[in-house]
C-alpha cells in the first residue's frame, strides 16, 4: 500500500515485494507472466488519480526488474479510482485503496 499522493513503497511493501519476487525466483518455471495493476483512492482529479495509479506500478515494476525478474514477463495497469476495495468514506478504507495488486499466470 502507499502513503496518501505517493508513488514510493513503503517498508512495509518492499517486504511484501521481495516475497513476491523469491517466491517468482524459487518457482520460476511454474509462471509465465506477472501483471501488475495500481489502484488509487478517490480524493482528487479522476485523471491525476489514474496516472498516480500508473506511476504506482512502474515503480513496482521498476523494483522488481530490478531484483532480477524479466521485464517480458511483466504488464502494468493503473486503474485510478476506478476499481475500490473499500468505500472511501474514512482515512482508513482509503489507504486500503491505495493499493497494488499482482495477478501470476502459468
Amino acid at each position: 500500500q502507499f502513503k496518501f499522493d505517493s508513488d514510493q513503497l513503503t517498508d512495509p511493501s518492499v517486504v511484501i515485494v521481495d516475497n513476491l519476487v523469491n517466491t517468482l525466483t524459487k518457482y520460476n518455471e511454474y509462471w509465465k507472466s506477472l501483471k501488475i495493476n495500481g489502484h488509487t483512492d478517490s480524493m482528487g482529479d479522476a485523471n491525476y488519480n489514474k496516472n498516480l495509479s500508473q506511476r504506482r506500478v512502474d515503480t513496482v515494476k521498476k523494483y522488481i526488474i530490478g531484483k532480477g525478474i524479466a521485464e517480458s514477463r511483466i504488464t502494468s495497469q493503473g486503474y485510478g479510482e476506478e476499481q475500490p476495495k473499500a468505500t472511501n468514506d474514512t482515512k482508513e478504507c482509503r489507504q486500503i485503496n491505495r493499493r497494488v495488486e499482482f495477478e501470476v499466470s502459468k
